[in-house]
């Protein structure tokens, strides 16, 4: 773990940023009541900003959490996979460099396209947790099926 309640640039609130042995940011995000398109649509934001998060920013900001707990970032990095922290996804980093370097438009949209796909593969997110959605229905419905509530097929009986 690297982060609780990270702010985003955008406003947003990261639930949780976690960090793996090789450097793979991940972003657990714990939802009640939310709908599974409005969770997936935040986490895609947040993926976004995360994934043009330099190495030392990564750092900073795995720093302020560790410090709270009284020690550092590399400390609890290295107790845990018995190795330094690496560099953040090079390929991002380098992708991001080369973006800011392009010389027009098409290059620029041709290194999004790279600079999305290495975000899809390395930031991670994993779907954990219960959705709920509370519901009332009359118990006359006949020919409900069961799980997400669906208005299809319903009669009353």
């Amino acid at each position: 773990m690297i982060g609780r309640q990270v702010d985003t640039a955008f406003g947003g609130r990261i639930d949780l940023l976690t960090i793996g042995a090789g450097g793979a940011l991940s972003i657990v995000e714990m939802k009640r009541h939310k709908t599974p398109r409005d969770i997936v649509a935040q986490v895609l934001d947040y993926a976004s900003w995360v994934s043009w998060l330099d190495t030392p920013t990564v750092f900073a900001i795995a720093d302020r959490y560790w410090q709270r707990k009284g020690t550092h970032f590399a400390a609890a990095f290295t107790k845990r996979f018995g190795t330094e922290p690496p560099e953040l996804i090079p390929r991002l980093e380098a992708l991001r460099d080369q973006w800011f370097d392009a010389p027009d438009d098409a290059s620029r949209q041709a290194l999004c396209a790279d600079i999305q796909q290495v975000a899809l593969d390395e930031v991670a997110f994993v779907p954990v947790g219960a959705h709920l959605v509370p519901t009332a229905l009359r118990r006359n419905l006949v020919d409900r099926v069961p799980g997400f509530l669906i208005f299809w097929g319903l009669r009353t009986g």
